[in-house]
């Protein structure tokens, strides 16, 4: 007979459940909150600090729980970011048009003259060509003068961005001796290896990295898995070479493929909110720490800390719509300077220290602080999302 239970507080409620019940009050209950929701989002900008203050004074039936409350907006922020990409841009329009344009046919021409005559003068002398096209020529003979033709063709390995696109100069130069060979009926299969394995096998991750990132690039291996690669390497397969030749694909891939950078940048957003979680407890120990005189526990620190995250989403997903709209686009600024402000209010009204020791602490050590705690996670989850 009660429209509510008087034990819980659930709303009387014994229709069947059918589709539309059933994703009304999935809708309800994560946008809505009985309104705990967007009363916390309109307190929180106007008034900087006093819900996380009336949240730890107890009064938390009217607002949304900080952890609870960050996760929703981040998802929804997250959400909305990957949407914004599928709509239509006049301003990247644009950029994709002058990218197109841009390819001029005479000078791609020109390019492989130049190195068909460099590679004709190159064969006058050593009679490569006829060398290749020998089948009494040794493997190990081929594979030094192949050697030698891609050391000539890859005298620079410097990588440049052409109208928003990556171009690595030595590929389009490999591209064009394989080419070259190719036309004169030579197809043979060339495996570069490391030079000296002995010394690879000292080298850390990062630097058999490098050592690496100029193979995977070449033919065959850019067409090559991991698994696929390793035997023909001369080094060893085990856990530490496979990272390192795993990072180098990835990385190699990153720069000459859109395709790879927008999975790659995908990865690594969708591990931000989870890394989230383990950076704002961080940087929530170091207020603390600053902050050693102050009645708050680390525990009410940390729900500071999440709300005020939460804010800084909004003003993230503020910036990206009005990107949209050109007339806005330049006022990305002001935004990030409000939030400067805002945060001063936040840490004055909540610690309620001197405001120009609040703004020196602020400047000087919560700021820098954040930046480098994210910066740290920010390489850890790239480094996964390269490496996964």
């Amino acid at each position: 007979d009660e429209n509510f239970c008087p034990a819980c507080g659930q709303k009387n409620d014994i229709r069947r459940l059918n589709i539309r019940n059933f994703f009304t009050t999935f809708i309800n209950n994560f946008f809505n909150f009985d309104g705990k929701i967007w009363k916390t989002i309109i307190t929180l900008i106007k008034h900087p600090a006093r819900v996380a203050i009336n949240y730890i004074q107890g009064k938390r039936s009217s607002y949304s729980n900080p952890f609870k409350f960050l996760l929703q907006v981040s998802i929804v922020y997250f959400l909305l970011v990957g949407l914004l990409e599928y709509l239509p841009n006049k301003h990247d329009f644009k950029i994709r048009i002058n990218n197109d344009l841009s390819i001029d046919e005479d000078k791609m021409n020109h390019k492989k003259s130049v190195w068909q005559t460099q590679f004709d003068s190159i064969n006058k002398t050593t009679h490569f060509v006829s060398i290749l096209q020998s089948d009494t020529t040794s493997n190990k003979v081929k594979d030094s003068i192949y050697q030698a033709l891609l050391s000539i063709a890859n005298d620079s390995t410097r990588v440049k961005l052409k109208h928003g696109k990556v171009i690595s100069i030595s590929a389009s130069k490999q591209k064009l001796l394989y080419k070259y060979l190719k036309d004169k009926g030579i197809e043979y299969q060339y495996f570069p290896k490391v030079k000296d394995s002995l010394a690879f096998a000292s080298l850390g991750v990062f630097d058999k990295m490098g050592e690496l990132y100029s193979l995977v690039s070449l033919r065959p291996y850019n067409k090559m898995d991991t698994e696929e690669i390793l035997p023909h390497l001369n080094i060893a397969p085990n856990i530490k070479n496979k990272m390192a030749l795993r990072l180098a694909q990835k990385i190699n891939l990153f720069l000459l493929e859109a395709k790879s950078r927008k999975m790659i940048k995908q990865s690594i957003i969708s591990k931000i909110t989870f890394a989230l979680f383990f950076i704002l407890p961080v940087v929530a120990l170091f207020i603390r720490l600053f902050y050693y005189k102050s009645p708050y526990s680390y525990t009410e620190i940390l729900v500071f800390v999440f709300y005020i995250q939460s804010v800084y989403f909004f003003v993230l997903l503020t910036k990206h719509l009005w990107e949209l709209i050109p007339i806005f686009e330049y006022f990305s600024t002001i935004l990030d300077l409000w939030f400067v402000y805002y945060l001063y209010r936040s840490f004055y009204n909540f610690f309620k220290q001197k405001k120009l020791l609040t703004g020196f602490k602020l400047i000087f050590l919560i700021i820098p602080t954040y930046l480098i705690s994210a910066g740290i996670g920010f390489l850890m989850i790239t480094l996964l999302a390269f490496v996964l």
